[in-house]
């Protein structure tokens, strides 16, 4: 690891202990903690080697996990109470997220549905914010031609798979993606699948009939009000 790479893992190393401390004191006490300002306090904690190892794991991971998403599942995996930072490093903490995320996505409540869609959307609007990128299009184009972002954020779980499915024409538009890609992260059935459950999230309710009716529309009213 060189040292601008070594820079940037202890950056993201303190970023994922900030939010790994603020979830520990709310659970337990019902309020955030102010900012940590002592970090050299905290270097010298007995998990902050376990901090660095999963800074190195998510900033290589190609966006492909989201430590956010991550923590939160061990979180619920332990209700809600204190457990070691060397779980976010084991087979057991992958599993754990693994299973977090496959859970959520299969979870067919109207309302959960709904819900994920709507937490996908505003996910998005602040990606889109922070890229300067003004729709939908822009979104789904970006880095399309290598590994698209859209991917990234399907297979990291920061956005559901209600919200995939409900893009239009999705099953065609995956087709403009590398070929690569496309076997690695779609099979065949998935593809043809993404109209039928398209029509199932639909049938749902009617709040879900109308995201899938207007999607596009309603994407580009949050990602143009995220920039007002």
């Amino acid at each position: 690891m060189d040292e601008e790479e070594s820079q940037t893992t202890i950056e993201q190393a303190k970023v994922i202990y900030q939010y790994y401390y603020n979830l520990v004191i709310k659970n337990k006490t019902g309020s955030l903690p102010r900012p940590i300002k002592d970090w050299n306090k905290v270097f010298q904690k007995q998990e902050w080697p376990y901090i660095l190892r999963f800074a190195h794991i998510v900033n290589n991971s190609g966006g492909q996990i989201n430590y956010k998403i991550y923590i939160q599942s061990l979180f619920d995996f332990s209700n809600n109470q204190w457990f070691s930072p060397k779980l976010f490093v084991s087979q057991k903490g992958i599993q754990i997220y693994k299973h977090y995320l496959k859970t959520f996505n299969d979870n067919q409540d109207p309302e959960l549905v709904r819900k994920g869609i709507i937490k996908s959307i505003k996910y998005v609007a602040s990606f889109c914010k922070k890229h300067n990128l003004k729709d939908f299009r822009s979104y789904f184009n970006f880095n399309a031609t290598t590994f698209p972002t859209i991917v990234i954020h399907y297979t990291a779980g920061s956005i559901t798979k209600a919200f995939f499915t409900m893009i239009p024409y999705i099953e065609k538009r995956i087709k403009s993606f590398p070929p690569d890609i496309v076997a690695d992260y779609f099979s065949e059935q998935d593809i043809k699948d993404f109209p039928i459950n398209r029509a199932l999230y639909a049938n749902l309710s009617e709040k879900l009939e109308n995201i899938a009716e207007n999607f596009e529309e309603i994407l580009n009213y949050y990602i143009q009000k995220d920039q007002e």
